[in-house]
């Protein structure tokens, strides 16, 4: 049969996307509808939080996140880790030991205040589980970035063309609190104050730095063998809105989160066409934004090459992180920066430190690196720079390991988003901000899961695995029949091993499982198997690879 005969063939339409997408959607149905819902109460979180002003909005994203992991992990096989083997592991579980260990010691933090900072040193972190054990197959992964790419351009839409600065002025006449909110998303230049979108976001900064990072995924899909002209056409739309939002939030650190992830793609990806794509889509979007802001755009991000600039803000967290070491060097205890805190318990915390021995020692900080000071002292600050060194040394390696195969398609984009997240440390506290802190360590658990993928479908097959579509579009996906069932001319041309192991629905933990599962694998095309008269395309294994893994 000619090859485009069954290249078209392999096309399911509308009706077969959605069987693909509910296929994945039903294994793990609980968990995966948690995560999702999670997903779009965290991209309209400060619209809820905003249009319902109650105090148990502010944990509308974490019940249901946590109600999702904490199925996922019940779900798992009796005797299996949680924690898989790598260094990330190690420093997560050190830290939520320094955390528990500072929030019981005698310190004159309110209980509440502790454990509501407490959740917020650890909450993104312990995520790395969630996008560990739930993604276990590759398309389970697409779908949750597809997810979370349709909720962006969304996002992005409502924040350009419907949010207006005389709505928000509005709302910050008529409350006070509302005022004391969103006075941060305003910033002055010589023609006076700009108004920075924010969105559906809680603050201009989370909405700027959540579109940079959908962004770099967008971009890294473009370039994936076998992207429909629809998909294409869909992803340069998100592409072009995302970062023509992050020009408008006016964060600039967005911008630089956005430069360092996509050049990292291009470097790892070794990709030619990303280099032309994103200086052409950046440069019009930063054009579009210029003009409508009518200069002040460009005066806010010009800023960033003015050293003196950039010094004052970095001289705002370092200055009090040096202040309190010396005051305390094991801290004040979790919660006394106010990290993480409630606004309505924020007034009783004040109260009691400034009861307490030493009080006036302890002042105000931006940033994680200022309030991990005065919350856990040097100790927590360790455990910061444990978690720091392992998330780079591990996300580079599994982006290296991934860098030419399909799956680098969303492994690389996963371990950049962990790099994004890096630079807003010295200023800023990236793993709070909702949605953009939780995805960072979910999408560093997917990033962990591929290669256990990889190194089974390696394990397995060695040289054969090559010629597996293993990571076909996800519109154009493969026929049907290989994804519920074995017969037929699909399940003739999978290898025995594979035959074999896919009569087993789920079984035990383990690479090999992962593997067995035809879901997983998205075989779907005969005349791409070993020995169908053509030779395969090396996109799992090339030729050239050095370092042989």
């Amino acid at each position: 049969m000619p090859a485009a005969v069954q290249d078209e063939r392999s096309r399911p339409g509308i009706a077969g996307t959605l069987r693909v997408i509910w296929s994945e959607i039903r294994t793990d149905f609980v968990a995966t509808m948690l995560l999702l819902i999670a997903l779009v109460i965290g991209f309209l979180h400060g619209w809820l939080k905003m249009k319902y002003p109650f105090t148990w909005m502010t944990f509308a994203f974490d019940v249901p996140v946590l109600a999702a992991l904490s199925v996922t992990l019940a779900k798992l096989p009796r005797g299996t880790r949680w924690f898989p083997e790598c260094g990330v592991s190690t420093s997560i579980k050190f830290l939520l030991a320094v955390c528990a260990i500072w929030a019981v010691l005698p310190f004159p933090v309110p209980w509440l205040a502790a454990v509501a900072s407490s959740r917020a040193w650890c909450f993104s972190p312990i995520l790395f589980l969630l996008g560990y054990h739930l993604f276990q197959t590759v398309r389970k992964v697409v779908l949750v970035i597809w997810g979370v790419l349709g909720l962006a351009l969304a996002t992005a839409v409502y924040g350009i063309f419907f949010q207006t600065e005389a709505e928000i002025r509005e709302m910050m006449k008529n409350s006070p609190e509302m005022q004391l909110r969103l006075v941060g998303n305003f910033y002055a230049t010589t023609t006076g104050a700009e108004f920075r979108r924010f969105s559906t976001f809680v603050s201009s900064a989370v909405f700027g730095a959540t579109m940079a990072a959908c962004t770099q995924f967008a971009v890294s899909r473009l370039y994936l063998p076998g992207c429909t002209l629809i998909e294409r056409a869909l992803l340069l739309a998100i592409t072009g809105m995302c970062t023509y939002a992050v020009i408008l939030s006016g964060s600039r650190t967005s911008l630089l989160l956005l430069g360092t992830s996509l050049l990292m793609t291009a470097i790892v990806r070794r990709g030619r066409l990303q280099w032309l794509v994103f200086p052409a889509i950046t440069a019009g979007a930063l054009y579009l934004g210029v003009a409508a802001t009518k200069g002040g755009a460009g005066e806010r991000f010009g800023s960033l090459l003015d050293s003196t600039t950039v010094w004052m803000r970095l001289f705002i967290v370092l200055g009090p992180m040096w202040r309190s070491l010396m005051a305390a060097p094991l801290g004040h205890g979790v919660g006394a920066s106010g990290f993480g805190v409630p606004s309505v318990l924020v007034p009783q915390l004040r109260e009691m430190l400034r009861e307490s021995p030493g009080a006036a020692e302890i002042e105000g900080a931006d940033g994680d690196l200022g309030r991990l000071a005065i919350d856990l002292g040097i100790v927590g600050l360790t455990a910061y720079a444990l978690l720091i060194y392992h998330g780079v040394r591990d996300s580079l390696r599994w982006m290296w390991t991934l860098r030419e195969s399909r799956l680098g398609v969303v492994g690389v984009p996963a371990g950049a988003w962990f790099f994004m997240s890096l630079v807003q440390i010295p200023t800023g506290s990236p793993y709070l901000g909702i949605p953009f802190g939780p995805l960072t360590w979910i999408m560093f658990g997917a990033l962990r899961r591929l290669i256990d993928e990889y190194d089974a479908l390696k394990v397995i097959h060695g040289e054969d695995g090559e010629a597996l579509p293993q990571f076909a579009s996800f519109i154009q996906a493969p026929k049907l029949a290989s994804l519920f069932g074995t017969r037929g001319p699909v399940a003739a041309g999978m290898p025995p091993v594979l035959r074999a192991a896919s009569v087993h629905r789920r079984p035990g933990p383990g690479p090999v499982a992962l593997v067995s599962r035809p879901q997983s694998l998205g075989i779907g095309r005969p005349d791409k198997t070993p020995g169908a008269g053509r030779p395969a395309k090396r996109f799992l294994f090339p030729r050239n690879r050095p370092g042989g893994e």
